[in-house]
């Protein structure tokens, strides 16, 4: 699992071709809003299937002789409570549309047994998403430019604020769960 521009760019376009097809290969009668909703339900889809944030973690048992945690590592998703971009008037407006919904996501870890039991963890708002025109003609190749931007910069949100939580039976963090690579 890992973000690739290309797997995001060709779900989107499946999801946008789709809209396309519904309204029987019609795409000039096809309302812009149709197609919003297509671009936020597959980017958020694609972005939680496969963006992958990995923590290191150092944990020890909270009596004497203070084992450490012998798990030193664990991957987390991403969830979006609401991911809703919409119709924005140019390039510039529709980027920090993006940015907040990205920002919006909610970090946690995979299933792990026994489980990890950490507040709701959170990316880190490091620069401004900024996206410009591609120059390409062809479409996918547009669109995969503009995802590769979007992956790019996603990768640059590493929170580096350690989260205190627990890992049964080890509970004192030393420092906790610490965000050090998103993939």
């Amino acid at each position: 699992m890992a973000m690739v521009a290309s797997g995001m760019a060709n779900d989107i376009k499946t999801a946008m071709d789709a809209v396309v097809v519904g309204l029987g290969g019609d795409w000039e009668s096809a309302d812009p809003a149709d197609f919003a909703d297509a671009f936020d339900t597959a980017a958020s889809t694609y972005l939680e299937n496969n963006c992958m944030v990995t923590y290191s973690w150092s944990a020890t048992l909270p009596a004497s002789p203070f084992t450490p945690d012998p798990v030193t590592s664990f991957d987390a998703h991403i969830n979006f409570s609401s991911f809703s971009i919409g119709n924005a008037v140019d390039i510039d407006a529709w980027a920090l549309l993006l940015q907040g919904a990205i920002m919006g996501a909610v970090i946690a870890p995979d299933i792990y047994v026994p489980p990890f039991a950490l507040p709701p963890m959170t990316f880190l708002l490091t620069g401004a998403l900024t996206l410009t025109q591609s120059g390409e003609t062809e479409y996918l190749s547009a669109l995969t430019y503009i995802c590769d931007v979007i992956i790019t910069w996603i990768k640059t949100l590493i929170n580096p604020t350690p989260v205190a939580g627990t890992h049964t039976p080890c509970t004192l963090p030393t420092p906790g769960a610490i965000m050090t690579s998103i993939s």
